[in-house]
C-alpha cells in the first residue's frame, strides 16, 4: 500500500477508511454474528457433507446481505437429504442471512390459513374426535357446528366429547381391529397438533420474510434432531395417508365404523 505523500491524500484516505468501520457497538455485533453465521454453516458443510465440500468449487463468499454460492449448496443438500427448509427461506437466503433453521408446518393446518373448511373431507370429517376440533365446533365458532352437521349429515350430539374418552382404551381397541383403525390415534394427535413431533406439531408459520414460531441453532445436533424427527414425520404421514384414504374409499360408511368405535370406548367406561 502506498503512503500519502500530502496531508489532504493522508485525510481521504482516513476518512474512507472510517466510513467502513462499525458505527456502532449494535453494528459490530451484527458483523461478528454474520461472521459466526458464515463458519457455523461451513462447518456442517464439511461435517454432513465431507465429499461435496472438498468437491465444490462454489465461493465461500457472502453475496450482499445474503449466504455465499458455498452456504446455498449446503441448504441444498439438507433440504435433499435431511429435510425440508420452507420455499421462502431458500429465497430469502440469497438476501439475508439465515440465523436459525426454521420450521415449517407439514402436519394438518386447519386452525389458520384455510381453516376447517379447506381440508378435504377425509380429515374434514374427523374433526370432532379431536379435542381441538370439538372445542371449535361447540364453543368457539358455533357456525362451524352447523356447517358441519349439514355437510356430513351427523350431529355434533351423537358425537362423544373427546375428553370423555378414554384415549388409553381407545387406542387398545384400535389396535385390536387391526389395520387401518389402529391408526386413528394417531391421526387424531396429528389434527391435535400433540405428537411430539416438531414437524407435525408446528403452529402455523407464514411465508417469506415473516417470523416462524419454531427454530433450531445452525450446530451438528439440531441437525441429527431435526432428521431424525423429519424420518419420524414421514412414517406418521404415511400412517394417515393409509387411514385417510380408507377412509375416503366409502365415507359415510367408514367414518360411521370409526365413530362407533369411539363411542364404544366411551360406554365401556361409562
Amino acid at each position: 500500500m502506498d503512503i500519502p505523500i500530502t496531508s489532504e491524500a493522508a485525510i481521504y484516505r482516513l476518512q474512507n477508511y472510517l466510513q467502513r468501520l462499525p458505527s456502532s457497538r449494535f453494528q459490530a455485533l451484527e458483523i461478528l454474528e454474520a461472521k459466526r453465521n458464515v463458519y457455523q454453516l461451513l462447518h456442517l458443510y464439511q461435517v454432513f457433507f465431507p465429499k461435496q465440500f472438498v468437491a465444490s468449487r462454489a465461493s465461500t463468499l457472502p453475496v450482499g446481505q445474503g449466504h455465499s454460492q458455498r452456504e446455498r449448496e449446503l441448504l441444498d443438500l439438507l433440504y435433499e437429504h435431511c429435510f425440508p427448509l420452507p420455499e421462502w427461506a431458500m429465497e430469502w437466503a440469497y438476501e439475508q442471512r439465515l440465523e436459525y433453521i426454521p420450521i415449517e408446518d407439514k402436519g394438518i393446518n386447519w386452525q389458520c390459513e384455510d381453516s376447517i373448511e379447506g381440508l378435504v373431507d377425509e380429515w374434514k370429517i374427523l374433526i370432532p374426535l379431536s379435542s381441538e376440533g370439538y372445542y371449535w365446533l361447540t364453543s368457539i365458532d358455533r357456525d362451524l357446528a352447523e356447517w358441519y352437521e349439514l355437510e356430513f349429515g351427523i350431529s355434533i350430539q351423537t358425537i362423544q366429547v373427546p375428553e370423555q374418552v378414554p384415549q388409553d382404551l381407545l387406542r387398545k381397541r384400535c389396535l385390536q381391529a387391526g389395520t387401518p383403525f389402529k391408526f386413528l390415534p394417531l391421526v387424531l394427535r396429528v389434527l391435535d397438533k400433540n405428537t411430539g413431533n416438531v414437524w407435525l406439531d408446528e403452529q402455523c408459520s407464514y411465508c417469506y420474510g415473516s417470523d416462524y414460531s419454531s427454530k433450531y441453532p445452525w450446530t451438528e445436533a439440531s441437525i441429527r434432531f431435526l432428521t431424525n424427527q423429519w424420518h419420524r414425520a414421514l412414517k406418521a404421514i404415511e400412517c394417515c395417508n393409509e387411514f385417510t384414504n380408507w377412509l375416503g374409499q366409502d365415507l359415510q360408511a367408514h367414518f360411521n365404523l370409526v365413530l362407533e368405535l369411539w363411542n364404544q370406548a366411551y360406554f365401556i367406561t361409562n
